[in-house]
């Protein structure tokens, strides 16, 4: 089953950020009100070009990872290292 993210970026500098999200990104839950989180993986990659002090919102079509645990909704996450393939 599909999911979305939206992810909020922000280009702090006077210069052009070449962006790149790759295909299986792993987004984790942060609510600390939770004991037991799903995860997502992006199923695109994505690429796009930051103008100066430009913020953006992304839509991300986003797969679970956690087999068992209940879907996300309205969760914050955040990216993690790990991309899975």
């Amino acid at each position: 089953m599909s999911y979305a993210l939206d992810l909020r970026l922000e280009n702090q500098t006077d210069g052009d950020l070449e962006v790149v999200i790759p295909k299986g990104t792993v987004f984790e839950g942060v609510e600390t009100t939770r004991r037991v989180m799903q995860n997502l993986k992006t199923v695109a990659e994505h690429r796009l070009t930051l103008g100066p002090r430009l913020v953006v919102t992304l839509h991300l079509e986003g797969r679970c990872i956690n087999g068992g645990l209940p879907a996300p909704s309205n969760w914050r996450m955040q990216p993690t290292v790990f991309v899975q393939r």
